[in-house]
C-alpha cells in the first residue's frame, strides 16, 4: 500500500497492513538508494512513517512493540530486533508524530546492524514492523487503510496474506477422528505436509522471497509468495499413507 497526500500525489514508500487478534501490524518497507539519483526506493520513508504515526495518534491507538523486520533481523531473537523504546506506547492527539518518528528512526540504527552498540552510524530507514493495539479505539483493522487514505499497490504482497506462520510438524488427531481414520496414518500425513510446507518457506527465504500465510478474510491456501511481479499460491499435497493418484487429482 501507499499513502496519498492532500494533493492526490502517491507518496513513495510502500507498507503493509496485517490484521491481528486485537489490532494490526504495519510493516513499512526499507528505503534504499539516493532519492536524487532517480534510482531510490521508498524515498519518502520518513514522511510516510510520520503520517502513519499521526493517524494512529488521532484514533488513540497504542503501539505494543516496534521491531526491525529485515531478513537478517528475523533470524535473531525478538529482544535483539526490538527498537529500544518504553513500550507500550499509548498515542493520543497530544502525541507529536514528528518527534516520535525521529525517536524511532534514530533508535533503529544499531538494531540488527553490523555497527556496534554505542557507535555512530547505521541505517535509520530499515524495514520495520509496528504492532498496534486498536482495542478501545472503535476502529477495525479493515477500517485503517481508509483512515490512512491509502491505496493498494499493484502486485503488492500487502494484498496477499500475512507473514508466514510455520506449520506444526508434530500434529495430533482430534478425538472425534479416532473412529473414522487411522490416527497414526493421518498424523504421518499431516507431519509430511507440514514438513514440505516449512521446507518450501525456508527455500523461499534463502532465495530472498517472502513466504506468506492466509489472512483471516482470505481463502485457506497453504503458502504464497511473489516473484518478478507475479503472485504465486502453493498447495502442498503429501503422499504419506494416501492414494497417490487421488492426491495428484486433488
Amino acid at each position: 500500500m501507499r499513502l496519498v497526500d492532500e494533493f492526490g500525489r502517491v507518496l513513495d514508500a510502500e507498507f503493509e497492513v496485517e490484521a491481528t487478534s486485537d489490532g494490526v501490524d504495519i510493516v513499512l518497507y526499507s528505503r534504499s538508494g539516493k532519492p536524487r539519483s532517480g534510482q531510490g526506493r521508498n524515498t519518502e520513508y520518513f514522511v510516510v512513517l510520520e503520517r502513519l504515526l499521526g493517524t494512529l495518534a488521532d484514533i488513540g491507538a497504542m503501539i505494543r512493540i516496534i521491531t526491525v523486520d529485515s531478513t537478517v533481523a528475523l533470524q535473531m531473537p525478538l529482544r535483539k530486533r526490538t527498537i529500544p523504546l518504553p513500550y507500550p506506547l499509548p498515542l493520543s492527539k497530544d502525541t507529536d508524530p514528528a518527534a516520535l518518528r525521529i525517536r524511532i528512526t534514530e533508535q533503529q540504527r544499531t538494531v540488527a546492524s553490523k555497527v556496534a552498540d554505542g557507535r555512530p552510524g547505521g541505517n535509520k530507514h530499515k524495514r520495520i514492523r509496528i504492532s498496534v493495539d486498536l482495542t478501545g479505539t472503535g476502529v477495525l483493522a479493515t477500517d485503517l487503510p481508509f483512515l490512512l487514505k491509502a491505496e493498494a499497490t499493484a502486485f503488492s504482497l500487502a494484498s496477499v496474506g500475512r507473514r508466514y506462520i510455520k506449520a506444526r510438524q508434530n500434529p495430533s488427531v482430534r478425538p472425534a477422528d479416532v473412529f473414522t481414520f487411522d490416527t497414526s496414518t493421518q498424523e504421518r500425513a499431516l507431519a509430511a505436509h507440514a514438513g514440505v510446507q516449512n521446507g518450501l518457506a525456508e527455500f523461499l527465504r534463502q532465495h530472498d522471497l517472502e513466504a506468506r500465510s492466509p489472512s483471516p478474510h482470505e481463502p485457506d491456501f497453504d503458502i504464497a509468495w511473489m516473484a518478478d511481479g507475479v503472485v504465486v499460491v502453493g498447495e502442498v499435497k503429501s503422499l504419506a499413507g494416501t492414494e497417490p493418484v487421488q492426491q495428484l487429482r486433488l
